[in-house]
């Protein structure tokens, strides 16, 4: 059985035939199931649309949209799970990291310095 769904990037509609088998989709019957498929590989066209990568703001975990798509498309799904990706710029982590690293780098260097002075007091 093939079915053919209609994906919606913001105002512009964009008619993508996207077939797939019942049994690819864990024998999807349920259109909320449905929903997220589509959800899914609308990810996977904004990305790419938009030269982004998808990032899951559970795991933290960064993806390209190629495999974003071949390593959830055939999960079982469960109602909303979807949600806690975002399409984002890469570049834009990068950033956040650098400033994780700095926050920390600047923890770890007050916590040397509580360290060295707390032991010098002892002498």
């Amino acid at each position: 059985m093939l079915i053919y769904l209609a994906i919606s990037l913001g105002n512009q509609p964009l008619i993508q035939n996207i077939k797939f088998r019942a049994d690819m989709t864990n024998g999807l019957k349920d259109n909320d199931q449905q929903q997220q498929f589509v959800a899914i590989k609308n990810l996977v066209i904004q990305a790419s649309r938009s030269n982004s990568w998808i990032f899951n703001s559970v795991t933290k975990e960064w993806h390209n949209p190629e495999e974003f798509e071949a390593k959830y498309i055939d999960l079982p799904f469960q109602s909303g799970w979807y949600q806690q990706f975002k399409v984002l710029n890469p570049l834009e982590g990068l950033s956040a990291a650098d400033k994780q690293i700095q926050k920390i780098l600047k923890k770890k260097a007050n916590l040397i310095a509580r360290v060295f002075k707390y032991y010098e007091s002892k002498l």
